[in-house]
């Protein structure tokens, strides 16, 4: 009996997601994020990249983020800034705190009678929409961009403390949520371990049409002479490019290095490089707050693509770079180790020793080389915006149709008609 009753249950959700997508093909969805312009980093590219690809679909959607510069944008209509009472810059970073946030966001979001609440944070702005979103019966969906443990060094407070806390507060936050996206399998058992019992979904997050060649990139027959390489990252501790500048002290061959990026570490890598270089000058360059166009060139430029970063859930650079042909040399990590293949679209090494050997290795196999410049360009496919918001406008319908609010016969009119 029990079995019958799953079944007839799933297959009314999968008629009344099909009725949505007939009767009602658009959907208005708010994204909600506290990180957004003029920050920089994945996760605005990658809701800018969803936003543009929707809207180019014939969906409504719109940025609910925090007003950082006292107003000083240049904001597409679809972005919405909360007022803020208190602003600053830490490490570089710029932070704001909302006035009245559960108000203004209220008064935001009512009147847009948003199909869905697509949110990017749990903490701040993403408790207060899902307030709201109970408040008026809309399903909820939370993309899991990053593990908020491994970032609270930048909190002055005990880690023994803080880290248990936040892994309570996600937790939490999660476990109220409609549906949860999430990059890979790694980050979807971590999702699992910290007892989030919620439906999951792996879907990575788009690379922007911006950063991606118009036309397919040619293959290079062999690598440059000296060998060029490319880091792009932000400049912080926890993205360990360190480990990277030890690589460069140990090549086998004659390599060039750029590290493309912002953030407050610039300085400590500096000092970093003359200590292990001393009077010697290194072959590493720095290339501060590039354009989204001067990292499309620098894509095209590399050889080969650098990350060391142990803490991402997923590295969007990595996409990016692949969009242009560039295999990647990665040490494992959550965010990399389900997108590197070994031999294939790149390799995966555990120390700054095994990265250099394997610098050197692809240098001295032309036809390693070629074969993995394909593979990244077949990886990179996957991750094209058109791909990727297709699929998650699919699970937004689905989420819809699995949403069972107090009054679920209002809501339900209240989309189809």
């Amino acid at each position: 009996m029990r079995k019958t009753g799953k079944l007839k249950n799933l297959i009314f959700c999968e008629l009344f997601c099909e009725l949505l997508r007939l009767v009602c093909m658009k959907l208005t969805i708010a994204h909600i994020t506290n990180n957004y312009t003029p920050f920089k980093g994945g996760v605005v590219q990658a809701i800018n990249a969803t936003v543009a690809q929707q809207k180019n679909d014939g969906h409504n959607a719109c940025i609910v983020t925090l007003d950082f510069i006292k107003g000083l944008y240049d904001d597409p209509d679809h972005v919405y800034r909360l007022p803020t009472f208190f602003k600053c810059t830490y490490s570089q970073n710029t932070i704001a705190i909302p006035w009245r946030l559960n108000t203004h966001m209220q008064a935001i979001l009512k009147p847009l009678e948003c199909s869905i609440f697509h949110i990017h944070h749990p903490f701040l702005l993403g408790p207060a929409a899902l307030k709201i979103a109970k408040k008026y019966g809309i399903p909820t969906l939370f993309t899991f961009h990053t593990l908020y443990e491994e970032y609270v060094h930048y909190i002055k407070l005990n880690p023994a403390i803080t880290k248990p806390l936040t892994r309570l507060i996600v937790r939490s936050f999660c476990n109220q949520i409609d549906s949860i996206v999430v990059p890979n399998k790694t980050i979807k058992e971590y999702v699992q371990n910290l007892g989030v019992e919620r439906p999951i979904l792996i879907l990575p997050s788009p690379i922007g049409n911006d950063i991606v060649p118009t036309t397919v990139p040619a293959i290079v027959q062999q690598v440059h002479t000296p060998v060029r390489l490319l880091v792009v990252s932000r400049l912080v501790p926890e993205k360990n490019i360190e480990s990277i500048i030890e690589c460069m002290a140990m090549l086998p061959v004659a390599a060039t290095l750029i590290i493309a990026g912002y953030g407050y570490w610039q300085e400590n890598l500096k000092q970093y490089i003359t200590k292990l270089y001393g009077a010697n000058k290194a072959p590493i360059t720095f290339c501060l707050n590039p354009s989204r166009t001067q990292l499309a060139q620098l894509y095209a430029w590399a050889d080969l693509f650098l990350f060391s970063s142990k803490t991402d859930t997923q590295g969007l650079v990595l996409a990016e770079a692949m969009a242009h042909a560039t295999p990647v040399i990665a040490l494992y990590g959550p965010g990399q180790q389900d997108f590197v293949m070994n031999g294939q679209n790149g390799f995966l090494v555990d120390s700054s020793k095994s990265m250099a050997i394997t610098i050197g290795t692809i240098s001295a196999q032309p036809k390693l080389f070629r074969t993995l410049q394909h593979g990244a360009l077949v990886t990179s496919n996957q991750y094209r915006t058109d791909t990727i918001v297709s699929k998650l406008t699919q699970h937004y319908y689905e989420t819809i149709a699995h949403y069972k609010p107090r009054n679920w016969y209002k809501t339900f009119l209240k989309r189809v008609i």
